[in-house]
């Protein structure tokens, strides 16, 4: 190009690789070997410039460690080497060789066989029964190749050693030991062995039975206590057990602990709670409780407990004998005190009286009052006053007499006028 024009020519330039693509030389071969040996997958590949290697399994690439190398040898010689094979090195291997040229690949299948023998139980657990305190054993042959781990289970649980368990092994046998079997210990139990061939178990149960006998109860509380406040107030049982009962006492469901009030005593089989100075405030439900590993027995009483007061006394005199005038209002009373105030009621001829209109009672204080008004003839009697607390009681009586207002006087006839002689 100048001032006076532009020309222009154009040319392919060609450049060619160098160099020859991968081939396989000598191909992977399919394999099957037992586990725990050692394989090796190799592969011959030539090309220009060496090709890069690749190795997979199942389209992932190869593991690789002290127990699985990749290896590069001379004149194009590669592999893959497991030292010790495994059921899980199984799969298909794939080796790519690739360079700037191409690429090629070859393939083999490589199978691990498990070699041993499944576990197996020389027989079956067997159930037991033995005693509390009694030492008791499952024993089981175990084979397998390899040999098989063996664990114990307790109602599908897993089961480990402890003071009172033990496993052992002897050989292929195997055994699990109650050292003092407890009732707890009762339940079912199962043997589980395990290979990498397979799993077996077996299951038995295990029945602890109680030895002694249930508490029982020779003398029970009273049903129902009556105590004054301030009295000692003794509760007792007797109870046989084996072995010998744990014992509690319980108040309104609270239990009772020994202090300064209270003393609980235990003498053989005999049982007793002391209550020194009883009050109101320990009035309730008691509750004996007698247990041991194999039952539970109870005894009730309810305490009822009196406050301390005075019983029902006349002050000065008791009721006192009447006489009235039909129609008269007659006033009955007298005094009576006592602690609590007691419960006071009137009868007359031995039924109670019933207020009405021409009957009133009245209570002031300790003055207790029958008013009679509109008295009749009927209305004289035997009456009588009871007064009553939890003390005691007493009563008082008096006799009513009615007397009738009578007649105004009348002639029923008049006088009439006589003549007679002197001495007639």
């Amino acid at each position: 190009m100048n001032k006076f024009g532009k020309a222009n020519s154009e040319a392919n330039l060609t450049v060619k690789l160098v160099g020859t693509t991968p081939v396989v030389v000598s191909p992977l071969q399919d394999k099957t070997v037992n586990e725990d040996v050692a394989v090796r997958l190799e592969c011959k590949v030539s090309g220009d410039p060496a090709p890069q290697i690749i190795w997979t399994c199942d389209g992932r690439p190869v593991r690789e460690g002290p127990n699985h190398r990749v290896f590069k040898g001379e004149g194009g010689l590669v592999s893959y080497e497991i030292s010790k094979a495994s059921v899980a090195d199984s799969g298909l291997y794939t080796l790519s060789a690739q360079n700037k040229i191409g690429r090629v690949t070859s393939s083999c299948r490589l199978k691990v066989n498990m070699v041993g023998e499944a576990p197996k139980l020389g027989d079956q657990l067997k159930d037991l029964v033995c005693n509390e305190g009694d030492k008791a054993a499952f024993s089981i042959i175990v084979d397998g190749d390899p040999d098989p781990n063996v664990s114990w289970q307790i109602n599908r649980r897993m089961l480990l050693p402890g003071p009172n368990i033990s496993m052992t092994k002897d050989g292929k046998r195997h055994t699990l030991t109650f050292l003092n079997s407890r009732v707890n210990d009762s339940g079912y139990y199962t043997v589980v062995a395990e290979n990498k061939l397979g799993r077996v178990n077996s299951e038995a149960r295990l029945t602890v039975k109680l030895v002694g006998s249930a508490p029982v109860i020779n003398k029970r509380l009273e049903n129902v206590l009556n105590v004054n406040e301030g009295e000692k107030v003794v509760m007792e049982c007797v109870v046989d057990a084996d072995p010998v009962a744990e014992v509690r006492w319980y108040a309104n469901h609270r239990e009772l602990r020994q202090n300064p009030d209270i003393d609980i005593e235990a003498v053989k089989n005999r049982y007793t709670l002391v209550i020194k100075r009883v009050k109101l405030v320990d009035g309730g439900n008691y509750t004996f409780e007698a247990q041991n590993r194999i039952s539970r027995v109870t005894s009730d009483c309810r305490v009822n407990v009196r406050k301390l007061g005075v019983a029902p006394s006349l002050v000065g005199r008791g009721l006192i004998d009447q006489q009235c005038v039909e129609g008269d209002t007659v006033r009955i009373e007298c005094s009576i005190k006592g602690d609590p105030p007691p419960r006071i009621s009137w009868n007359f001829a031995g039924r109670p009286i019933l207020r009405g209109r021409d009957v009133e009672v009245l209570a002031v204080g300790d003055r207790h009052t029958l008013v009679l008004r509109n008295t009749k003839i009927n209305s004289q009697g035997l009456y009588a006053i009871t007064a009553e607390n939890d003390q005691g009681k007493i009563n008082s009586d008096c006799r009513l007499t009615v007397k009738s207002k009578g007649v105004k006087p009348s002639f029923v006839g008049r006088l009439e006028d006589h003549v007679c002689k002197e001495g007639d």
